[in-house]
């Protein structure tokens, strides 16, 4: 059975509540009951339990990164960049992948609250995920990547779409292309209603009109 603190008061022969503070670094403990409360608990093989941990500490170490389809060759290069920054400070990053399934994304939404992550960083299925968050109004930290939202007070990191699809589209124009199609993503994507519009703009001010 797992080694509780009760265990390691036990045999320390002091209180539950010291045995706690001490393995939580509490000023008010010496540091030689600290020291040896700590030895006590790794004789034992005492491993924290993380949850309970946080509830106390008000904070995991741990945040949470949903991406839409781990095989797109850009979201293993944020997942590299997100984990490797969150290693360096002291954070572990669970990694979910939602399928571009908003049911999938809801669920592990759901589970890291549960969880009680530090915070979210998220690649949005659609705009219904905005909704979805806002709707819940939880107070963990959410960025959004790749995608932008409507909402001032929302957090969140992309590329300017509209420029892009509106300097793809010219650069066609200025070749002599005039018969020029747009393939797109989801329709409820802001990043595609972004370089369509950027699209459409471009073609507009030189005399063309989307097919």
């Amino acid at each position: 059975m797992a080694v509780t603190i009760k265990d390691i008061a036990k045999v320390a022969g002091v209180s539950y509540a010291t045995v706690s503070r001490a393995l939580n670094d509490h000023p008010e403990i010496s540091d030689e009951t600290k020291k040896r409360i700590k030895e006590i608990a790794k004789q034992m093989g005492y491993t924290p339990n993380a949850v309970a941990r946080g509830l106390v500490k008000k904070n995991t170490n741990m945040i949470a990164l949903l991406i839409p389809d781990i095989t797109n060759p850009f979201y293993p290069e944020v997942a590299r960049g997100v984990e490797d920054f969150a290693r360096e400070n002291g954070y572990c990053v669970f990694l979910c992948n939602t399928n571009w399934d908003e049911k999938n994304e809801q669920k592990y939404l759901n589970i890291l609250k549960e969880r009680r992550v530090d915070g979210i960083i998220i690649a949005p299925v659609s705009v219904g995920t905005y909704e979805y968050i806002s709707k819940e109004k939880e107070d963990i930290p959410v960025v959004y990547i790749g995608s932008r939202t409507e909402d001032d007070t929302s957090s969140y990191v992309v590329i300017d779409d509209f420029k892009a699809g509106y300097i793809a589209t010219e650069y066609l124009i200025k070749l002599g292309h005039r018969n020029i199609a747009f393939i797109g993503g989801h329709d409820r994507s802001t990043s595609h209603m972004d370089r369509i519009n950027g699209y459409k703009r471009a073609l507009m001010e030189n005399g063309l009109e989307a097919t």
